[in-house]
C-alpha cells in the first residue's frame, strides 16, 4: 500500500516537473506559440503567422530573452572588511558564514533575485493575456443581410443577439401573427390590415423586445411567450391585442390622412372661388 502511494506521488511529481519544464521551454523559446501548444495537445499544427510574439515580433522577443538570460547569470556579492576579527579562519568561521548568508539574503531582497524572475513573470503574464484575450468577442460591425426584414438591424442593444438570430425570431413571430389574423377573419370581421401591416407589426414588436430586454435569455424568453400567447388565441379564434391595437392605430392614421386631404381639397376650392370672384 505504501509502495503504491509512493509510486503515485513519484509519478505526480514527475508529471509536474515535466509540465514545468515544458512551460519554461515554451516561455524561453522562439518557436511559434501555437505550434508548441498544438504539438503538446496533439492537434493539427498550423503557424499563426501574426497572432503571437514569436511570429509577429521575433526580434523583440529575442532581445527580451537575451536580457533575461544575462540577468540570470548576474550575481552580486559583498566583500567583508578585514577588521571583522576572524579573517584568520577559513571563510571567517561560523560567524563569518552567518554574515555571508545574511549578505546574500539582503542582496536577493534588494532586487538581485527579482532580476531573474521578473522578466520571466512578465513574459508568462503577457502570453496568458494574449491567449485570454483571443477568446474575447471582437468589436466588429454587425453584418446586415440584404433585404433585412428587422428594424434597426445595426442596433447592438444586446451584443449576444446577432442580426441572424433577430431575423429568425422575427420570421417566427410574423408567421404566428399571420395565422392569428387569418383564423380570426374566418368568423369575424377582419381589421383593415394588409399582410404588409402584419409584417410591420411583427417588426415593431421584435424591436421593442430587443431594446427593452437586458440579455439574450430575456430576449428569447419574451419572444417564446409571444409565440405561446399567439398560438393559444389562434386555437380559440381570438385576435391578439397587439394586432388589434395596430389596426386601431392604422384606422386613426387613415382618418387623419382623410381629414388632411379634405382640408386640402376645401382650401383648394376656396382659393379657386376667390379667384373667380
Amino acid at each position: 500500500m505504501r509502495t503504491a502511494k509512493k509510486q503515485r506521488k513519484r509519478t505526480a511529481a514527475e508529471a509536474a516537473t515535466k509540465s514545468f519544464d515544458n512551460m519554461v521551454a515554451y516561455c524561453e523559446g522562439t518557436l511559434c506559440r501555437h505550434v508548441v501548444l498544438s504539438r503538446e495537445f496533439g492537434e493539427q499544427i498550423q503557424k499563426c503567422e501574426k497572432f503571437c510574439d514569436a511570429c509577429s515580433k521575433l526580434k523583440a522577443l529575442e532581445m527580451r530573452l537575451a536580457s533575461f538570460r544575462s540577468s540570470m547569470l548576474t550575481t552580486t556579492t559583498k566583500k567583508f572588511s578585514r577588521d571583522t576579527g576572524f579573517e584568520d579562519l577559513y571563510g571567517g568561521g561560523r560567524r563569518g558564514q552567518l554574515l555571508e548568508s545574511r549578505a546574500y539574503g539582503s542582496d536577493d531582497d534588494a532586487g538581485g533575485g527579482d532580476d531573474g524572475t521578473q522578466p520571466l513573470s512578465s513574459l508568462i503574464r503577457d502570453e496568458l493575456e494574449k491567449r485570454r484575450g483571443s477568446n474575447k468577442p471582437t468589436a466588429t460591425r454587425r453584418r446586415v443581410p440584404k433585404n433585412c426584414p428587422v428594424l434597426e438591424p445595426k442596433c447592438a442593444a444586446i451584443k449576444e443577439v446577432s442580426v441572424e438570430m433577430r431575423v429568425e425570431y422575427f420570421t417566427k413571430l410574423h408567421a404566428e401573427m399571420e395565422k392569428n389574423l387569418a383564423t380570426y377573419g374566418v368568423i369575424n370581421e377582419r381589421p383593415r390590415l394588409t399582410l404588409q401591416d402584419i409584417k410591420n407589426c411583427a417588426a415593431e414588436v421584435e424591436l421593442d423586445i430587443f431594446k427593452t430586454k437586458k440579455n439574450i435569455h430575456m430576449y428569447r424568453r419574451a419572444l417564446v411567450g409571444w409565440f405561446k400567447s399567439l398560438r393559444d388565441l389562434t386555437s380559440v379564434g381570438d385576435l391578439h391585442e397587439s394586432i388589434l391595437a395596430y389596426g386601431s392605430k392604422k384606422d386613426i392614421r387613415l382618418e387623419n390622412d382623410e381629414l388632411k386631404n379634405q382640408c386640402t381639397l376645401l382650401g383648394f376650392l376656396r382659393q379657386n372661388s376667390i379667384k373667380q370672384e
